[in-house]
Order: structure tokens, then sequence, then C-alpha cells
């Protein structure tokens, strides 16, 4: 008898191990392995009486409560006992009712089960933790052959900030906060965390200080059934990390065959101090879900072992500012725990750039495109026959595709061109945040390089309404990196169509009533006799334009027109704004880079506009705008500095003249660290003084 529970057990381990090759294929596979092993440990059921047999029945029905727990708990060691206890047929129903919720979800949680099992028959093998290195000993990883790292002052800026934490601890006046570094996908958080991780394992060199970089990207990404414990995933993680030839092993064969939980990797740390850095924390799906029991927990365990004492702190990055809020949520659902947000370092000379990047014809326009990011204008660099060359196309559709099956809406599409003025993140689709750059402030900043893909495939896959003015806007953005010499009236438009379809006037330079125009339709060098394509080219004077424009076909109807050929004269935009009854008022726009003169009026032309008061107002708009006071200049309005980036926005005014200017001036100093063994990206330097968010409702790289 002894000998067939042995070979059963030798049968039960081999089918197991196979099912874990194809987990999600087999799962039923390895649990018929379970209820053949349940039956022949149950096989003195038919001889009990009738009341051993109920007395058994009721207490396998509550071992089977317990059980089903568990697989909504799958933290909790599943025992043999506990597989014993249940029959065929309970086993059976808990795998149909494991399936009948989300499908993957079922899957990840059986294979989670069966792991748990294949451990206690001995198949894996709990972590031996004198395989591992000292905590203090553990290395950063970095890639080979990569671009310089220019950034000492955002590294000391931010290595201050995080050693001020990690010497403190919680008390009742003070919660110590996380830290992050959120920005779009591929935007240079790796490269900026392992820099960072360099940085302050060298601050701590000679110290027992555990620096610890992890990552859930790439080499170590999230196994689906991972998903279901993060604690663990998190602590797999660190002991592999901590293996000293962990760069030549294989992470998910490591994964599958050894058990790392909690308490083992808390016994490796003892009470070593400790900072830990996580790569793409948002990987976990469920971060954003504040009713996940799971997310909860690791916001607890990362609270209680790497941030609430002193010496002890965590960093992560994230594509996404809400991953920061609702992680501090989880870690303090009754009270507010802030987050610091490190604003990453941009490209703040194009000259560094061009000569760091061996870009040589980059220019300023270029750069503000690909959002001054480091790692999108590094990789536009390489030779478009390299390797190298994977700019973030295929991350940037799928984000932009998820916005389209999720559906597109004339408000959705109004409320995503209003965060280019005021940076609001919560009128994002959700999808397109990994798209957008983040302040230290907890805004978003659009990247043209990204918005210009997601407004072109939005102009011909969500509402007819609007998908002719977001091929205009495409355009414009595409004449602002290329034309430096209209570059300005582009910005200019970008950001009047973008105020006009997202119904925001603006009190100085688009001062409409906006009861008058409740509810208005927009158009573009449409509604004029002689239509000869974009340029309008058909017209040379002012007056013969204004007398051509026909009438809209509906009311209130607001029209903008830009001419773009250059014998147009005096005006280089022009609104005509009609209301419900037709009533048609008239804004005009001269704009130059600089602080040029204003081009006076043909006096003829004058007398007429202000007899028939053909225009309302006229607006000088110059790239270098005086400081403080608009000036009037005769019949001209020139606005000042203010007013012009309250118009531009949070986004638009950071690529006006004035950021141009900034960008192509010389620098006065360049501080170089020794080219590191990896990157993404090349930095400047550049302010990068970290910021609190409120949370929620309330060495030296290796060679």
């Amino acid at each position: 008898m002894l000998l067939v529970v042995v070979g059963v057990l030798l049968l039960l381990t081999l089918q197991v191990n196979a099912f874990l090759s194809h987990p999600l294929q087999n799962h039923h596979r390895a649990f018929g392995c379970c209820q053949q092993y349940i039956m022949m440990c149950d096989n003195s059921y038919d001889v009990r009486t009738s009341n051993e047999k109920q007395a058994l029945e009721n207490d396998r029905a509550t071992k089977f409560s317990t059980f089903r727990e568990l697989f909504s708990e799958p933290d909790k060691m599943i025992t043999l006992e506990q597989y014993q206890a249940l029959s065929s047929e309970e086993l059976n129903a808990l795998i149909k009712d494991a399936n009948l919720s989300r499908p993957n979800a079922g899957q990840a949680r059986l294979y989670y089960s069966a792991r748990k099992f294949q451990s206690v028959l001995g198949a894996t093998k709990l972590i031996d933790l004198q395989q591992l290195s000292k905590p203090n000993e553990v290395s950063i990883p970095m890639e080979e052959n990569a671009p310089p790292y220019l950034t000492d002052k955002w590294l000391q800026d931010t290595v201050t900030s995080i050693e001020k934490n990690y010497y403190a601890r919680d008390t009742l006046a003070l919660r110590v906060p996380p830290a992050a570094l959120v920005r779009c996908s591929r935007g240079g958080k790796t490269r900026a965390l392992l820099e960072l991780s360099t940085a302050l394992k060298d601050r701590f060199k000679g110290e027992d200080v555990a620096v610890i970089y992890i990552s859930i990207n790439a080499n170590t990404s999230l196994l689906e059934w991972e998903t279901l414990n993060p604690i663990d995933a998190i602590c797999r993680r660190i002991a592999f990390a901590a293996l000293p030839n962990s760069e030549g092993q294989s992470f998910e064969k490591f994964a599958e065959e050894v058990e790392v939980p909690s308490s083992a990797i808390l016994e490796w740390l003892g009470n070593t101090p400790r900072i830990l850095l996580i790569d793409e924390l948002n990987s976990f799906k469920d971060l954003n879900n504040p009713e996940n029991i799971q997310m909860q927990k690791l916001g607890a365990f990362l609270k209680e072992n790497f941030l609430t004492a002193a010496k002890q702190y965590f960093v992560f990055s994230s594509h996404v500012i809400s991953s920061s809020n609702q992680l501090s949520e989880f870690m303090d659902f009754t009270s507010k725990r802030n987050v610091l947000i490190c604003e990453l370092p941009l490209i703040a000379n194009v000259s560094i750039a061009i000569k760091n990047f061996q870009f040589p014809v980059l220019d300023v326009g270029q750069l503000l495109f690909y959002g001054c990011v480091p790692a999108l204008v590094y990789e536009s660099s390489l030779d478009p026959s390299s390797e190298k060359k994977y700019l973030p196309n295929a991350n940037r559709q799928l984000a932009i595709d998820t916005c389209v099956k999720d559906g597109l809406t004339e408000r959705s599409i109004e409320q995503l061109l209003g965060t280019f003025l005021d940076g609001d993140p919560s009128l994002v689709p959700s999808p397109l945040l990994k798209l957008m750059d983040t302040t230290r402030d907890g805004k978003i900043l659009w990247i043209p390089y990204n918005m210009v893909a997601a407004l072109s495939d939005f102009s011909n896959k969500g509402p007819i309404k609007y998908s002719k003015l977001l091929r205009t806007i495409c355009n414009c953005f595409d004449n602002f990196k290329t034309s430096s010499g209209d570059a300005w009236e582009n910005l200019f438009v970008i950001t009047l169509l973008i105020r006009l379809i997202s119904h925001r006037f603006d009190r100085r330079l688009l001062p409409l009533d906006e009861d008058v125009y409740a509810d208005y339709e927009v158009s573009f060098n449409k509604y004029i006799m002689y239509d000869t394509g974009e340029s309008l080219s058909a017209y040379i004077n002012v007056d013969e334009f204004i007398r051509a424009f026909t009438t809209p076909e509906d009311f209130p109807h607001i029209a903008v027109y830009f001419p773009t050929h250059a014998q147009f004269e005096t005006f280089d935009v022009i609104v005509a704004a009609c209301d419900k009854r037709g009533k048609r008022t008239l804004y005009g726009y001269q704009l130059k880079q600089g602080a040029g003169d204003v081009t006076p009026l043909n006096p003829f032309l004058k007398r007429d506009w202000l007899r028939d008061k053909w225009f309302h107002r006229i607006y000088a708009v110059r790239g270098k705008a005086p400081s403080k006071s608009s000036e009037i200049t005769g019949d001209w309005i020139i606005p000042n500095e203010p007013e012009i980036n309250a118009f531009f926005g949070m986004s638009g005014q950071r690529w006006t003249p004035r950021r141009w200017a900034e960008l192509d001036r010389q620098p006065r100093r360049q501080t170089k660290s020794k080219p590191s063994a990896a990157a993404d990206d090349v930095v400047e330097e550049a302010s990068a003084t970290p910021k609190m968010v409120t949370g929620g409702k309330k060495g030296r790289p290796k060679k």
C-alpha cells in the first residue's frame, strides 16, 4: 500500500510539473491530479456509518467554504490537508466557480493554487537566503553602450530630498511621503531611476545601507499569475536582484521554480537600513482600483517595511500620476499621505542635445515637438536603419486604439483638448496618460509627438463633427516642427482652435460673450468665395478678403481664417464670430516672433474699418511681449507676457518664442558625468526641486 501511495505521489508531481509548463491551458488536467489524490486518501468513506458520513460531510462543507476563500486570498498557503479535505465534486465546483467569474482571473487563481500545491509536494523550493548577496552588496544593473547622462544638478537635488525623508519617521504630525518619478512611456524613467540608484549607492558607500533596484518591466516583466499576489511579486524581484549572477539567469524560470515569501525577504533584510527603488509600479493594473484587497496589502507592506521607520525609504516610477495618488490611498485610506513628485529633467539647450546625440539637424522646433524629453529626442536621432531605432510607436498605438475602442464622444474630445490649457489629468482618457509628461504639481503636459498621433487617429475614428478641425491641428503641429518662419503663427492657430473646440474663450485675446456664443459651430478657412485651398492664395487685400465672406450654414458660428501665403497684408489670423442672428464680429491678429514694430494700417482701409466697424479688436501678438503692462499703439492692442502665457495655457506657454530663445541660448557651463554603461536618454541640467502631491481623497553603474 505504501508503494502505491508513493507511486501516485510521484506521478502526481510529474503531472503538476507538466502543468506548470503550460499553466493556463492545462489547469483542469492538473486539478484532475489533485482529485485523484483526494479520492485515494478518502477510500474509507464507503465503510463509515451514516452518522460518521454526515459528520464528515458537515466538516467538508466548512472546509469547502474556507477553501473557496483561499481563491480570493491567494497569499495564504494551501496545504495538502486542505486538498485532502475536498471531494472531487467539491473541487470541480471550485474550478467552475473560479471560471464563472473573470476567466483570466479564475485561471490565474487556479494556477497560483497549483503552484502552492506543487510547493507542498516538493516540486518547487523555498528561496535559500544563503545564496543571496548581503543586502548592502546588491548591485545596480546597467545596460552597455549607453550615451552619457548629463544631470548632476537633478541627481544632487533628488538625492538630497530622498536622504531627508530616509532619515525621517512617521509621527502623529508627519507621514513620510514616498517619492515618485512620473513621465510618459519611453520617457527616460528607467534610466533616471538607475542613475538615482547608483547615486544613492555612492552616497551611502561604506555604510550598511541596502540600495535595491527592481523592475516590473523588461526582463522581469509581470507574469500573469503574479497579479494575484503583488507582495510576492515584489519580494521575488528583490531576491532575483540579490542573486550574485542574476544577469545570466531567466527570471521566468526562477519565478516558477523558487518560492519567495515576504517573510523570507524580511528575514534577509533584518534590521539593515534600506532604500527600495521600483521601476514601472503601474504594471500592476489594479493599482488604480481602490477596492482591490491585494493592492491594499501591497500598500501596507511597502509602508510598514520601507517607509514609516527611520532609515527606510522607497521610490517608484510610473507612467501616470494617478498611480501615485492611489498608492497613497492604499497606504493610509483613512487619512492623507503625500507623494513626493520628482519632476524628471528635460533637455535645457538644443546645442547640448546636438553635441551629445550627434544630431546635427536638430532644431528648436523638433526639440519642442518631442517635448524636450531626452529619450524621445535621442531615439529620433538614431539612424533609421539602426537596430536601436525604437521610438515608442507600439505602446503609443495601443493606448490610442484602447481609447477608440472605449468610445470617443464630442464631449470627450472637447475635454481632452482642454487639458492642453489647464493640464487637468482627470479629463484625459486614462490610456493616454502614459503619453503625457507630468509636472511636480501633478499637472499633465502635452508631448506633440504623441498627441499628433492620437489626434490624427481620432480625426478618422472619432466624432465626425471635429474630424477636419483635428486634422488641421495636426497639420499645424507638423508645420510648427518643420517651418521655423511660420512656427509662431501655427502655434497660435493650434491654441485658437483648441480654445474654440473646448469652449474656453480668453478674457484678453478671445473676448467672446459666453452667453451669446453658448452653442456654436467652428470652421477653419471655410465660408469664403473663390476658396482656392488652405493657403487662401486668391486673396491679398484684407478688404477683398472680408467682402468675400459667405454665410455659414448654422448660427452661432465662429470661423478661423489663416492665409499662409506671404503676400496677404496686415493680419496673419482673422476670427469671424457670427451670433445667432448672423451679426458678424471680427478680430484680427498680427503675429511676430520678436518685438518688432506694428505694421501700420492702410489709411484707406482703416477709414472703412472704423466707419463700418468691421473689426471689434485688432491685436499685435509678440513673441517678446511687454513683461508687465499691455500696450495700445494706435488701434493695436499688444498683450503682455502674462496675458500671452494665459492664452497659450499649461502646455502651449512652454513652446512660445521666449522659450525658443532659452533653448537656443548657449549654456554657461556644461556638467558631464562619466558615461554610464547603459541608458535610454541624455539629459542636460534641469531644475528638479521635488514637490508634494497629496494622494487620494483625503555604486557607480556596473561595467
